[in-house]
């Protein structure tokens, strides 16, 4: 009996823990789910000012940052400020457009933060719903307390907001003001005590710096390079074996040399090329994938072709929220770039077009007009373009374009068409255009070598009449498609794999020659 009594605490305790590792496997187990599921982690947690600025990521420019009243700035607490400061931007705009006030707590003192709850609950009663983020900041640090939990700054901040109405479209528009800001130390944060919005700033306009190289430029609707009419007579270039992303991943496996020599000799003097947003590291761009973009061009330079650099390929960054995170990409890649003699022109987005049922017309659009500006800031004098997937999206951003480009796969009837009845005062690019001859017994488009020569005449045949920029689909044949880029079923991967004018047996094509019978007839400075 008493050896039975002195097991039972035993026994209860077993059981306790047994039942405790059961309920936290299953909130763990819940918690894997969510994630897995496709839900957004931030409706599960509260984020950090260390996760936040992961992706969340608007320039953050000091000015004269040790040189205040009061106290002498440390390196580390001046850090922790821009980190907690700009987090607090974060979670207002997700407050407004959630409706949910938590994020706030760590990012603003009591009496702002009642202030901010009542301004959340308001807008979200009335169903009008805020979602922003801020591009970039420029504050100057004007006071520092000896005690060190007080800074005072004032920030010039350049921000974009979008309002959701029930009952209307929503209002979109920049924001550009300056703000006067006291900053607390509690809890080891640095809140926000006191912002005052203060005037508007015109940020718009920027002069062309000293040192800016004007070597491509556009005059009455002709595209110039050194001052000389520019013709392009392009192709979209990709490795026989590597195409798309593989070209970055096996990039010192490629003979790029002998395939631009290639091109040079057949007439080309321009290549159309891809960058890849996640390959390039996003906002973290990577420094060897920027020394292989900077190779490629030495190479293309080396044998005297212009280079269209198409910006966020694999890209589907479009919410207003993950803005900061293209601009670091932009940013990083166009400076990088933009002296470089071989730069042609930027295209902003690859057939962006193609993803307007996925993310929103408007959202794209919005994003496309934020990228054209922003571009501008970083490089100025190198033409910008998007490459649309039809030619009837012309009309979008042609204000805000150097270059108009299209894409075009369908009946040469249908441009010529188009052509007769269109006019625009820009310089036109037919940025992609070609056949397959993918020909099986089962796929009910089958086209040979010859169907495909017979397209390239007639797509041609439009281009001379109407003077258009162009640049064909493409030199190879591809070994082989990645899955992400035209799935896995056969009847897509196989015509993608047979644009080229050259087979997989490096064999040439007849449209390999009449396109260098055809380049070599066509006009041009180089």
């Amino acid at each position: 009996m008493s050896e039975h009594k002195s097991g039972l605490p035993i026994f209860y305790l077993l059981l306790s823990f047994i039942i405790l590792f059961i309920l936290s496997f299953s909130g763990i187990s819940k918690i894997l789910a969510f994630f897995k599921s496709g839900a957004d982690p931030k409706q599960i947690l509260m984020l950090g000012t260390e996760v936040v600025n992961d992706y969340y990521q608007p320039v953050v420019k000091w000015e004269y940052p040790y040189y205040n009243k009061g106290r002498p700035m440390e390196t580390a607490t001046l850090k922790k400020i821009s980190r907690d400061y700009v987090a607090s931007f974060y979670h207002q705009f997700q407050a407004l457009k959630s409706g949910n006030p938590k994020g706030l707590h760590d990012y603003f003192t009591e009496k702002p933060r009642e202030h901010m709850k009542q301004l959340v609950a308001w807008h979200y009663d009335k169903k009008q719903l805020v979602s922003g983020t801020t591009i970039s900041h420029h504050p100057r640090l004007d006071y520092y307390s000896e005690d060190g939990t007080i800074a005072s700054l004032t920030d010039q901040v350049i921000s974009y907001q979008i309002q959701s109405y029930p009952d209307r479209p929503a209002h979109r528009f920049y924001d550009t003001s300056d703000y006067r800001v006291m900053l607390l130390l509690e809890d080891n944060f640095w809140r926000v005590r006191h912002k005052v919005k203060g005037t508007f700033l015109d940020w718009r306009s920027r002069p062309l710096s000293s040192d800016t190289i004007k070597k491509v430029r556009i005059s009455k609707g002709k595209l110039l390079v050194e001052d000389q009419p520019f013709y392009m007579k392009g192709i979209n270039y990709y490795p026989q074996s590597h195409p798309w992303q593989e070209m970055w991943e096996s990039f010192d496996s490629i003979d790029f040399e002998q395939d631009f020599q290639l091109l040079r000799s057949m007439g080309f003097n321009t290549i159309r090329i891809f960058v890849p947003f996640k390959d390039f590291g996003g906002a973290q761009v990577k420094g060897e994938a920027i020394a292989d973009l900077l190779q490629l061009m030495n190479m293309a330079d080396a044998c005297n072709l212009m280079v269209v650099v198409t910006l966020f390929d694999f890209f589907l960054g479009y919410p207003v929220e993950e803005w900061t995170l293209s601009d670091r990409h932009a940013e990083k890649v166009t400076k990088a770039v933009r002296h470089h003699p071989a730069l042609l022109a930027w295209d902003l987005k690859n057939e962006p077009d193609l993803d307007f049922e996925q993310s929103g017309e408007e959202e794209v659009k919005a994003w496309l007009q934020f990228m054209a500006k922003r571009i501008k800031q970083f490089d100025p004098s190198t033409p910008i373009t998007v490459g649309w997937s039809q030619p009837e999206q012309l009309e979008n951003l042609k204000e805000e374009l150097d270059l108009l480009s299209f894409h075009f796969y369908r009946d040469p009837k249908e441009l010529a068409t188009f052509m007769k009845e269109k006019r625009y005062e820009k310089p036109l690019f037919l940025g992609e255009t070609g056949s397959h001859s993918f020909s099986k017994w089962w796929y009910p488009f089958s086209r040979d070598a010859e169907e495909q020569m017979v397209y390239y005449q007639q797509i041609a045949d439009i281009i001379s009449r109407y003077r258009l920029n162009y640049a064909f689909w493409t030199l190879y044949d591809f070994v082989h498609v990645p899955s992400n880029v035209a799935g896995r079923m056969p009847w897509k991967k196989g015509p993608q794999k047979a644009y080229g004018l050259i087979d997989p047996k490096n064999q040439r094509k007849p449209t390999f020659q009449f396109m260098k019978d055809f380049n070599n007839r066509n006009p041009s400075t180089q």
